[in-house]
């Protein structure tokens, strides 16, 4: 995480601009704010992807309360 920073302050403190930043949150947690006020950015994508089976067990998330162990 210090190395990504790290590179984003290079960026920012250098006036770099030709920057991909890749993304992948299997949990769905991030946000990604257009900064202009017409709430587009033409090159921003943003991929919705469903998680595997494998994900959804290591997040917990295929945990059914109902079930006795």
């Amino acid at each position: 995480m210090r190395k990504v920073l790290s590179g984003l302050r290079d960026v920012v403190e250098n006036n770099i601009f030709n920057l991909t930043l890749i993304l992948n949150d299997p949990t769905g947690n991030s946000y990604i704010q257009f900064l202009d006020e017409t709430g587009h950015d033409e090159n921003l994508s943003i991929e919705l992807y469903d998680r595997t089976d494998e994900e959804n067990e290591t997040f917990g998330l295929n945990h059914n309360p109902d079930e006795s162990n």
